[in-house]
């Protein structure tokens, strides 16, 4: 008997975490591959874990309230103490069985987050096939590798592709707001 999926805030759909885990062989692979060739690719690897860890705290950004005005200094230490995704998935750990929080996902959030895990899924496996297909041709690339506008174009569109990635799966389990009433209160009918 197959047990009931309960989501999580950083996997909403049964099909994430299985996708979020299936990439990281070939990715390591591929990136072993290039790194043998070139230490560039250390700087790229070190200012894409930068930029996702703060792109983490992009999405996850939470204002705390305060009573006076606010300043930069103040957004910058919200900024700091927003949630990364190993503090959600502590903070679901938690509560998971107890039956204190339960989720509601939206389907089409949780739609879109699969769909964008099964997109980087098949960038890395392409990428590794490219990479595995003719090992000279991509020693020799990966050798004349520099830093330069089109990897760091790459890189942004790449954190921004990402972003967007995490906002669909914090979407996919957000509560939702209240629907306006269109008719006041006192006209109803049924109250």
């Amino acid at each position: 008997m197959k047990k009931p999926y309960h989501p999580t805030r950083t996997c909403p759909h049964r099909w994430c975490k299985p996708l979020h885990l299936a990439p990281a062989p070939f990715f390591l692979a591929s990136f072993a591959f290039d790194l043998w060739h070139n230490w560039v690719f250390l700087v790229y690897l070190f200012m894409a874990i930068l930029g996702g860890t703060w792109v983490t705290r992009f999405v996850h950004f939470k204002r705390q309230p305060r009573s006076g005005p606010v300043t930069v200094a103040h957004v910058v230490q919200d900024l700091r103490e927003s949630p990364t995704a190993l503090d959600l998935e502590m903070e679901d750990a938690k509560y998971e069985g107890t039956g204190w929080r339960m989720l509601e996902v939206r389907k089409g959030w949780a739609r879109v987050a699969v769909a964008c895990d099964a997109l980087i899924v098949l960038l890395v496996g392409a990428g590794a096939m490219s990479t595995f297909a003719d090992p000279a041709a991509e020693a020799k690339h990966a050798a004349s590798a520099t830093i330069d506008a089109p990897m760091v174009i790459g890189l942004l569109v790449g954190m921004a592709f990402f972003g967007f990635d995490l906002y669909a799966h914090k979407k996919a389990t957000q509560p939702r707001k209240p629907k306006r009433a269109w008719v006041p209160a006192f006209m109803r009918t049924n109250v």
